[in-house]
């Protein structure tokens, strides 16, 4: 089984801000501190801050909403995330 490559801080950030979610909402629903949020998308190097297991979690967590991530190669802009389907009234969308 291979491992999923890597994301970034910033799709952290735009996977939540895609779903309209605050730090809060979403350190909520994972029973994460909201340090630990902050730490993962405010610092480029958060490696010995935050476990693999909390990335792990964010991820798949954004993934069970919809999100997915996309690499490098991924079309023509590079890394990014988008929206698997719409999403119901009321939620953000770019």
């Amino acid at each position: 089984m291979t491992q999923p490559k890597p994301i970034s801080r910033n799709q952290l950030r735009a996977a939540r801000a895609l779903l309209d979610l605050t730090q809060a909402t979403v350190c909520e629903r994972l029973d994460m501190p909201v340090i630990t949020l902050r730490r993962i998308e405010g610092r480029p190097d958060h490696k010995g801050l935050v476990s693999d297991h909390s990335l792990r979690q964010l991820r798949k967590f954004y993934e069970a909403q919809g999100v997915q991530f996309l690499d490098q190669g991924d079309g023509e802009g590079g890394e990014g995330v988008r929206l698997r389907s719409p999403r119901s009234a009321g939620s953000a969308t770019t």
